[in-house]
């Protein structure tokens, strides 16, 4: 689909003429701080701005990126860059005269967005998974061992980061410049990583917790306690949660039991848009696998179930739609039918008094019963997904409604 590239143009043409209009400092005068932290404020090579002019760039940053991102293949920061490249550009040459540096900068922005993206191979660090998962494939990463070596000459260099072989997810995408495909890569890698965190869950929150970015949760606790009095011992150590990591066997039985490869061919084609809905109901929870806040785990859960099994169709009697659906989703009989339904009508108040009365005690039964039916549902709906659709889940349920005993692997079976 073509780049609307007159929405582009006009929205950057009222930026620059704004900003030249504003007479914004040049690059030998001193930056001018806003007069308070409140105010918009942005500092990008030679271009500085403050309040409305820092609003009005960010307006049309947005309204860019909204346009050009259809394209999948630009990162916002790459369209920042040369936003304010041709920007800076407009600002350092007079803007009337001969030429008109306003048109020939727009014109070069929108050349710069008529580029064919590239082809690049991107590794991205996976923290919390052995060693032993190397050479697995899952969508469309395969994870490989490799090392950091630091750079020649380096003085500082953080202690932090890891030493020594890890694993790393290696992935292909298509995008315009090496930060865009870091972007892309990124994005590609947290949809993969927190649906094998779903897949691998082993309570919450679980023991394995795969990750991009550096783990920053907490998974001890340091301290000293003692009667008011008495003096206080010496700092002890007491686990918050363990976190151990994700073996190769352990992977391997998650996806063999799981419908691990069904998911891993849905990640590399995503073949449909009932496809589309139920991984991103496992990306939630994924989420909610490690999250160690007892009710915004609870929370992902719900919305998980509810996102996928109700779809955005479904506009009243939310909880007890979601109690019938579950309940005919996973039980075969009237009394596990009811007894589900009970269930979930009972989890669905539980998120009411969360979302509504800010509550933030949630009995460890409630968030383990929110799990098992969050994750029951999406591998019961996973095994059939091949040829499911929309339309044919929603009429089987309310087939269901009106006596149908069909189960949903006969119903998807026929035409839609």
């Amino acid at each position: 689909m073509p780049i609307n590239t007159n929405q582009i143009k006009q929205t950057f043409v009222k930026l620059a003429k704004r900003l030249v209009d504003s007479k914004l400092s040049q690059p030998d005068r001193s930056l001018a701080l806003p007069e308070s932290f409140g105010a918009p404020f942005l500092i990008r090579a030679h271009i500085a701005l403050s309040g409305e002019d820092a609003s009005a760039y960010f307006d049309a940053l947005d309204s860019i990126v909204a346009v050009v991102a259809e394209e999948e293949t630009w990162s916002r920061s790459s369209i920042d860059l040369i936003l304010t490249d041709c920007l800076n550009s407009v600002l350092q040459n007079r803007p009337h005269g001969p030429s008109n540096p306003i048109k020939e900068q727009a014109n070069r922005l929108i050349e710069g967005f008529k580029q064919p993206p590239g082809k690049w191979m991107v590794a991205l660090h996976v923290s919390g998974m052995d060693q032993s998962c190397a050479e697995i494939s899952f969508g469309r990463l395969r994870f490989a061992t490799a090392g950091l070596e630091i750079p020649s000459g380096a003085h500082v260099f953080p202690s932090h980061l890891p030493k020594g072989e890890h694993v790393y997810a290696y992935l292909e995408v298509e995008a315009i410049d090496r930060h865009s495909a870091v972007a892309r890569a990124k994005t590609s890698l947290r949809e993969h990583l927190a649906i094998l965190n779903a897949l691998c869950s082993s309570g919450v929150p679980s023991h394995f917790r795969l990750t991009h970015e550096p783990e920053t949760a907490p998974i001890y606790s340091l301290f000293s306690v003692a009667p008011i009095g008495e003096p206080l011992p010496p700092i002890a150590f007491d686990a918050v949660h363990s976190r151990i990591p994700l073996t190769r066997s352990d992977l391997e039985k998650a996806l063999a039991d799981r419908n691990g490869e069904e998911i891993s061919r849905a990640l590399r084609s995503k073949p449909s848009e009932f496809w589309d809905r139920l991984l991103s109901g496992y990306v939630l929870a994924g989420e909610a696998s490690v999250e160690p806040a007892s009710e915004r785990s609870f929370l992902l859960f719900a919305i998980a179930l509810e996102s996928v099994l109700l779809g955005k169709n479904t506009k009243t009697e939310l909880g007890y739609q979601l109690g019938l659906r579950v309940a005919h989703l996973v039980s075969g009989n009237i009394e596990g039918r009811r007894d589900a339904a009970k269930h979930i009508q009972n989890l669905y108040d539980r998120r009411s008094r969360i979302v509504h009365a800010g509550e933030t005690e949630v009995p460890e039964s409630d968030l383990s019963i929110v799990r098992l039916f969050c994750l029951s549902c999406l591998h019961k709906l996973a095994g059939s997904a091949v040829t499911i659709t929309n339309v044919a889940l929603e009429r089987w349920f309310k087939d269901r409604m009106l006596g149908a005993n069909e189960n949903l692997a006969q119903h998807i079976g026929t035409p839609v």
